[in-house]
């Protein structure tokens, strides 16, 4: 058992060398397909009613736009409630204060008793008690406000929606994502290429990736030192990344890569 582990460690370790220190620049030309380089989907947490939606398919939009918001007459009713109790809880506070202090005074000139003082110090440590816990849930009332706003977490295109008006949305239900956003002009073209190839790739190196007939320069990424792809024998996949901001380009457009 321990054999085959150096032997695994070992093999890894001549491996790893042989990739950091024998890439070479290699030209060839590749055919991939683009795709968005960053894809999220924009889910409800609360349970409720579509009331609002800013945006629609083709909409660029920048990170902490408000996409979506649902109906939030509940939580705004609560949050007014937990204001006018952190208020209530403030005044209760500022009397014990008061009266502590001037009890305090008065115990310190021998003229009110030992009982008195911890009662009203007790008082205000209850007094102050109270507000944290009403301070805590109007946090947690204004946290649930802020949910019914579903907002943008990058600079992003909308590629997708399932979502309207009046829309009931529940999160313990299985349904589609309301929202679906992809990095704004940035793409990658996904290639498999053999052990070969793999061995001898320079991630520094130039490539250009076309599509369209029009030109990128893409960088290089390699998201594993690992086979993903079995077909006769192991690939390798390499993933191009290149920005393009003043068109919209298609998920599955044919792309052809060369590596210079």
């Amino acid at each position: 058992m321990s054999k085959r582990m150096l032997s695994n460690q070992g093999f890894l370790a001549v491996f790893a060398s042989l990739f950091l220190f024998s890439q070479t620049t290699v030209a060839e030309t590749l055919d991939g397909r683009v795709s968005f380089q960053s894809v999220i989907e924009i889910n409800s947490i609360l349970r409720g009613t579509v009331a609002q939606v800013n945006s629609s398919v083709g909409d660029r939009v920048t990170s902490g736009d408000i996409l979506i918001e649902l109906d939030s007459t509940r939580q705004k009713a609560k949050v007014r409630i937990a204001r006018n109790q952190v208020a209530k809880m403030q005044i209760e506070v500022d009397d014990a204060d008061a009266k502590f202090t001037r009890q305090q005074d008065m115990y310190d000139r021998g003229s009110l008793s030992l009982l008195l003082y911890e009662e009203s110090e007790n008082a205000l440590k209850k007094a102050q008690f109270d507000l944290a816990i009403a301070q805590g849930s109007l946090n947690l009332a204004e946290h649930e406000l802020s949910l019914t706003q579903l907002t943008a977490p990058f600079d992003a295109l909308v590629v997708n929606t399932n979502v309207h008006l009046g829309l009931n949305v529940d999160p313990e239900l299985s349904q589609a994502p309301l929202m679906t956003l992809a990095s704004a002009g940035q793409y990658v073209v996904q290639v498999n290429v053999s052990p070969e190839f793999w061995q001898r790739l320079n991630t520094s190196q130039s490539v250009d990736v076309v599509v369209d007939g029009q030109s990128y320069t893409a960088s290089v990424q390699i998201p594993t030192l690992f086979p993903q792809v079995f077909v006769d024998e192991p690939e390798y996949i390499v993933n191009l990344r290149f920005t393009e901001n003043d068109k919209l380009l298609l998920p599955g457009t044919s792309a052809v890569v060369n590596f210079q």
